[in-house]
């Protein structure tokens, strides 16, 4: 994500944040020192704390931001997460320094600012990087994302013979599905349960085919990734509808999405090792794959969707989870336990009068995220002790009742390996990650090198 052609010394003098957040990232799989990122988190937390407030230097520190986004540092509680702020902050001191704007920014500078080709085209590209990022983590945290408007265009003369058409793809990706889950929530998301279906349908499978048509065109394995995530996330807005309104082909296509999603990042795993290097946004857009499927393979749809193939998919989720910890006890290896909890759980989706429905999501707050959110909410109400806190925990009695004592098949060596409620509920947040460590990090096909002015 950065490139930088300063030697150490003159980088850590100039921003002594950059210089430690770059160390801390690569100190993430140091086998020779496993204790050095525990060490070096506090000291990055507090220099970028510092660092947002001041004037200088404020390109490097957005660089800095923008690895800490991606592979944050660890914490212990999700109140201490600082990533959705730092994306918030990092658009926020982009537009500051006119980054959204092509050019070298200096209607945003009080001096004359070098019209150096090759500073115009850095700003162009940490900017691409600054929306990039931004959108995914806000997303994948579920809430809104951002949406700022710039003067690059889809083909920037400036931008696109140094910005790949990988990167480029990846920004249209992210954009399109920031401004389709904002149409969404605007216009269709808190629409009485009788209108839901008409106004969000539409909305939906428009752009899912959109995305549909994106992805023929993907130019990297990676870019496919995104690319199915973003329909992923945009279907998943289905299950805010009562089980009546859902048909069941838009719930196998759901399946099928979940499990190529799944199977393309294990492919990319074996070839990049992107469960020990990837960036945390690609984990969490996991999470909905799994989810989904947990989900749907209790729904009793009609035409049963492949089970085994479901199954084979959750389970390497729980194992990609279990190589991406970077300690037994941090939020991912617990995170590859909870998931297995939920697979062999008979309570889940249970409600209070014995009915099951599993495509019941009781809460709409975190938008794209909410299936996965409430998923941990049972979980946390079976094995964390937890009370319901959604009120009424009655299912609509038109649930199918068949599924009462669903358990799916798992072997013992298997494991080891491994009425929509429209009020939104405070404090939904990730039972997993109440009190565990958090951090991660291939590579975003961006490098940056900006010259001193």
């Amino acid at each position: 994500m950065v490139e930088t052609l300063m030697p150490p010394n003159e980088c850590h003098g100039q921003s002594p944040l950059l210089f430690w957040t770059i160390v801390a990232v690569g100190s993430r799989k140091y086998s020779e020192n496993p204790t050095l990122i525990i060490l070096l988190g506090p000291k990055v937390s507090n220099l970028a704390k510092l660092a947002l407030f001041a004037q200088e230097p404020v390109l490097l520190t957005i660089q800095a931001f923008l690895l800490l986004c991606s592979w944050p540092m660890p914490f212990e509680a999700l109140s201490n997460d600082i990533t959705p702020i730092l994306a918030g902050a990092v658009l926020q001191l982009a537009t500051t320094i006119g980054l959204h704007v092509s050019g070298v920014g200096q209607e945003f500078a009080r001096t004359r600012v070098s019209q150096d080709l090759t500073y115009r085209v850095a700003r162009g590209k940490l900017w691409t990087a600054c929306v990039v990022v931004s959108q995914r983590i806000i997303t994948v945290n579920g809430t809104p994302p951002l949406v700022i408007p710039d003067t690059y265009g889809d083909n920037s003369e400036e931008l696109s013979p140094f910005v790949t058409p990988s990167f480029q793809f990846q920004k249209k990706v992210s954009e399109f599905l920031s401004m389709t889950i904002l149409y969404i929530q605007n216009h269709a998301l808190y629409k009485p349960a009788d209108e839901l279906p008409s106004a969000l349908d539409p909305i939906i499978r428009s752009a899912v085919d959109r995305l549909v048509e994106l992805e023929s065109d993907s130019p990297e394995p990676m870019d496919r990734f995104y690319a199915l995530s973003a329909q992923l996330h945009l279907l998943s807005f289905h299950l805010f509808k009562h089980r009546s309104a859902i048909e069941d082909a838009t719930l196998l296509v759901m399946y099928e999405l979940a499990c190529r999603t799944i199977e393309l990042a294990i492919r990319l795993d074996s070839e990049l090792s992107m469960a020990e290097y990837g960036p945390i946004y690609i984990t969490k857009f996991l999470h909905s794959a799994v989810i989904t499927i947990l989900r749907l393979g209790r729904a009793g749809i009609a035409q049963q969707p492949n089970l085994e193939r479901g199954q084979r998919a959750y389970f390497a989720v729980i194992n990609y989870h279990k190589r991406h910890a970077v300690r037994p006890d941090d939020a991912f290896a617990r995170f590859s336990i909870i998931l297995a909890q939920l697979w062999t759980s008979t309570k889940i989706f249970q409600y209070s009068n014995g009915l099951v429905d599993s495509l019941r999501v009781r809460s709409k707050a975190r938008l794209g995220m909410s299936m996965v959110y409430d998923c941990f909410w049972w979980w946390r109400q079976e094995y964390g002790g937890q009370s319901n806190v959604y009120g009424d925990n009655h299912v609509d009695q038109t649930a199918n009742a068949n599924l009462d004592h669903f358990t799916p098949g798992l072997d013992n060596d298997q494991l080891d390996l491994v009425n929509l409620n429209l009020t939104p509920i405070p404090d939904l947040q990730w039972p997993v990650f109440d009190k565990f460590f958090i951090e991660n990090w291939p590579s975003l096909d961006l490098d940056i090198s900006i010259p001193k002015q």
